[in-house]
């Protein structure tokens, strides 16, 4: 039996009705970075109908002094999970899991997408390469 299964029409239809990639600069340098630097992870986006641009949400961590930035992204992917939390393996430094719409995590739910559908979770931390820098803020 497989842990879960993926409608790429559907995801990708969702994708082009709701997704708006935010122009943020932490938001570019994930878009720019992750697929040149993690191709595994960036194919297996691919594999499930998906792309950087189309991440429901983009969280970073990372301070205006460090090199590196630590991005949770939020997918939507129209098909059935069987496991909560299912850890999709990836041979880079992507870390992968599929979150059920009623898992107790806490995950990004607000996908307006009817159900069957699961939340892709993909944590990575990536190099700051774009040249511009976001300005620090004021404390």
């Amino acid at each position: 039996m497989f842990a879960y299964s993926i409608n790429r029409g559907r995801t990708k239809s969702y994708k082009t009705l709701y997704n708006e990639p935010c122009e943020c600069l932490y938001c570019q340098n994930f878009r720019t970075a992750y697929p040149k630097l993690c191709p595994h992870g960036n194919a297996l986006l691919e594999r499930f109908g998906l792309s950087v641009d189309s991440a429901l949400e983009v969280a970073e961590d990372g301070s205006e002094n460090s090199e590196d930035v630590n991005y949770t992204a939020y997918f939507c992917v129209a098909g059935t999970l069987t496991a909560d939390g299912y850890n999709v393996v990836v041979r880079d430094t992507s870390d992968i899991r599929l979150f059920k719409p009623s898992t107790r995590e806490a995950v990004y739910n607000n996908t307006d997408m009817e159900e069957p559908y699961y939340i892709l979770r993909l944590e990575v931390n990536l190099p700051w390469v774009l040249e511009s820098r976001p300005e620090p803020i004021n404390q």
